[in-house]
């Protein structure tokens, strides 16, 4: 994928009842804008798992740009799910899969219109996965007379439209790769999670 080219990306994900993640999180997928050796500034992309109790847990997604990585590097969360319910016992009647899609454009040059990532999921108000912009858990509907034009702001940690990745340079490619994954962790606590049906493609059909 490169700057302006639209991405497609799906998959399931079902989390055993034991699992502990870190104290409490863990990164399972990241998107990285290439690089020419030294250190990467960190992943444009991160979806990570957070553990929330015996039975429950969320996905957060969170981005990266020159801006957020001016202030300090922390990556911005613009979308969480509901809360989720790890696979029960044997005898439990649901195996708790849950499904997410999701719709990419990166862009970095501030002067033009911004990127965005929409994330639609199973758990959401919908009972299947619609495809228009307003059924995704982070749309953030445009600002009405009187309220803060930045997106961030108006709707904090559930918006859609942003700037992310770097600008090419002689170290920062025009060019990004998907990572599927654990990612290390400390302390390095165990995990036991599914991930099934991923699909990465250039057109929604294609899905």
């Amino acid at each position: 994928m490169q700057f302006g080219d639209w991405r497609y990306l799906k998959f399931t994900i079902r989390v055993h009842k034991n699992t502990l993640i870190g104290p409490s999180r863990q990164i399972i997928s990241q998107m990285w804008q290439n690089h020419n050796g030294g250190i990467a500034p960190g992943p444009a992309l991160i979806v990570t798992l957070v553990n929330l109790s015996s039975t429950t847990y969320k996905l957060q997604f969170a981005h990266r740009n020159a801006a957020v990585n001016a202030a300090g590097g922390s990556a911005k969360t613009f979308a969480q799910s509901e809360v989720l319910t790890k696979r029960r016992d044997a005898d439990g009647a649901l195996d708790n899969w849950h499904r997410f899609h999701l719709k990419m454009e990166p862009v970095w040059d501030t002067s033009g219109p911004r990127g965005l990532v929409l994330v639609w999921a199973d758990d959401s108000s919908v009972s299947s996965l619609d495809f228009t912009e307003a059924n995704a858990i982070n749309y953030c509907a445009p600002a009405q007379p009187g309220q803060p034009a930045d997106d961030a702001i108006r709707c904090p940690n559930s918006y859609h439209k942003f700037y992310w990745g770097l600008q090419p340079d002689t170290t920062m490619q025009d060019a990004f790769d998907m990572r599927i994954g654990t990612y290390r962790s400390a302390p390095m606590d165990y995990m036991t999670y599914w991930l099934d049906d991923i699909k990465l493609t250039s057109t929604q059909a294609s899905l």
